[in-house]
């Protein structure tokens, strides 16, 4: 048992790590259900912004249909995020560097809220498209410090403004997922990396929207995106680490890492992998230390049983008997009453 709670304890430890998988919780806020949706696409067979619109109004009338809209046209009643990746060379005065370049769009950083060293996230409302996020490793690479937000950097010609600069993550799984020489990571509007790199595609795309049934949000976000089956990967965040997910995923063990489409997945979605993989395997382990208790358990009820005063064919002489004391239990009261109306009678006669 002491075994037990601790592989939970554990299970639980992981499932609580990837930030990145709870956008859906933040969102939610304890109130109705959400479901987080992520579609990794194949490349070649990448979004434009054009798609991305296309799915977003599909949403909103497939919501409409079903009585799902928000009451306000101030209220959302679903966010998404979309990104883009590129290699690109940055540099400072003091310094370049190629870097891991991330075009984002809609509410990226609600999906991916980085801890940051300092500043701030850019906005996707935003209209000069000119601030950027960049890593720690990418700030001391070009200055040296991580206290660099305000100042410039060039990407290929053009300046942009250091809006913040994001922390490493600490957890065993992005360390994993990113390795040890990773490049700079380079956060910036897609619409600014689509002015500088003309051939990026949108190769994830995110969304968080109403789950009253449960599937119901991923069949709505798979049904907007006209991409095959064969081109993607689409992924429930919200349900990945519960109990029956991480039991089908022990069920299809090794069928898990073979990729039959050619989808290149972000860093965190291979750490949320290999912690969902860690967790099904400490989750597998309880379950079959759960087996000794519950064979002792069965084995005691065999014994109980064998070893019972009481058995059927018993029952009539327990009914009999049952019936004989209440019969007795009733006499002795009538008894009892009756002596109890003689002593009265006796009481009055000598009152008399």
């Amino acid at each position: 048992m002491i075994l037990i709670a601790a592989l939970l304890l554990i299970q639980y430890l992981l499932c609580g790590i990837p930030d990145s998988q709870k956008a859906a919780e933040r969102w939610s806020n304890g109130g109705e259900r959400f479901a987080q949706i992520s579609v990794f696409i194949e490349k070649g067979e990448g979004l434009t912004e054009s798609d991305i619109r296309t799915i977003r109004s599909r949403v909103d009338s497939a919501l409409t249909q079903a009585s799902m809209s928000p009451a306000s046209p101030d209220v959302r009643a679903w966010i998404d995020a979309y990104h883009a990746e590129s290699r690109q060379t940055f540099s400072s005065e003091r310094a370049s560097a190629a870097a891991d370049v991330l075009g984002v769009g809609g509410d990226f950083f609600h999906f991916h809220s980085f801890e940051l060293h300092d500043g701030y996230y850019f906005s996707d409302s935003d209209t000069l498209y000119d601030r950027i996020v960049i890593d720690e490793i990418g700030a001391w690479q070009l200055f040296g410090s991580f206290d660099v937000t305000g100042m410039t950097v060039k990407i290929g010609q053009r300046p942009f403004v250091i809006a913040g600069v994001i922390k490493a993550e600490t957890d065993f799984a992005s360390q994993a997922a990113i390795g040890e020489n990773a490049a700079p990571r380079v956060y910036m509007s897609y619409t600014a990396l689509a002015e500088l790199d003309e051939t990026i595609e949108i190769c994830c795309y995110e969304a968080v929207v109403p789950d009253p049934v449960s599937g119901f949000g991923k069949k709505l976000i798979t049904d907007s995106i006209s991409i095959g089956e064969d081109q993607r990967i689409v992924t429930e965040n919200s349900q990945r680490y519960h109990v029956l997910p991480l039991l089908r995923l022990c069920g299809s063990f090794g069928q898990r890492s073979m990729m039959k489409t050619a989808v290149r997945l972000p860093y965190w979605e291979n750490a949320a992998r290999m912690i969902e993989e860690y967790a099904a395997l400490v989750q597998l382990l309880w379950m079959l230390l759960c087996l000794i208790p519950l064979v002792g358990l069965i084995v005691l009820i065999v014994y109980l049983w064998k070893n019972r005063t009481f058995h059927i064919r018993d029952i009539p002489d327990i009914y009999d008997q049952i019936r004989t004391e209440r019969y007795h239990r009733r006499q002795e009261k009538k008894l009892e009453k009756a002596k109890i109306n003689t002593e009265v009678n006796q009481d009055e006669k000598v009152e008399k």
